[in-house]
C-alpha cells in the first residue's frame, strides 16, 4: 500500500482501494472495473500480452511456511498456493511430490495450515511481514 499511496500522492490523485482475489486482477483490469492494479505480480510474457506493467519495483522469491515442529519440505504432502500465481504454476509443473491446493486468499491457506488440512504454504516473504 505504501507504493500505491506514494503514486497517488505523486500524481495528485484521490485513489480508492479495493481488495480483489489475485486471480481476478488481470480479468477485472481488462474489464475496466478499476484503473490500475498493484500487487506482487511477477511480470511474465503471458501477462504482458494482456496488460501493461510498470518497471519492476520488487523482486519476489518464494518462501515456504509450516507450523513449527510439523512438516518440512521433505515430509510435506499437501501444499497451499495462491491461485493464479507463478508459484502455483511452478508447484504444479515442477514439484510432483506435493499435492497442491489453490486458494483465492493467503488467509484461507493459513487457516487450513493451522487446522492441519495442508502441510505447508508457498508465499512471498513480503506477505509475511507483520
Amino acid at each position: 500500500m505504501d507504493v500505491a499511496n506514494a503514486i497517488c500522492k505523486e500524481i495528485q490523485a484521490t485513489c480508492k482501494f479495493k481488495g480483489e482475489s489475485f486471480d481476478a486482477l488481470i480479468p477485472n483490469l481488462k474489464a475496466k472495473r478499476f484503473d490500475a492494479a498493484i500487487s506482487a505480480m511477477d511480470i511474465t510474457d503471458a501477462r504482458s500480452k494482456q496488460v501493461l506493467f510498470s518497471d519492476a519495483y520488487y523482486d519476489s522469491t518464494a518462501s515456504y511456511v509450516a507450523l513449527k515442529g510439523k512438516a518440512t519440505l521433505e515430509t510435506a504432502k499437501n501444499i497451499g498456493v495462491q491461485n493464479g500465481t507463478t508459484f502455483q504454476q511452478y508447484t504444479v509443473t515442477e514439484t510432483k511430490q506435493y499435492s497442491p491446493k489453490a486458494y483465492t486468499s493467503l488467509q484461507d491457506a493459513i487457516l487450513d495450515l493451522k487446522n492441519g488440512r495442508i502441510d505447508i504454504i508457498s508465499v512471498i516473504p513480503l506477505y509475511l511481514r507483520i
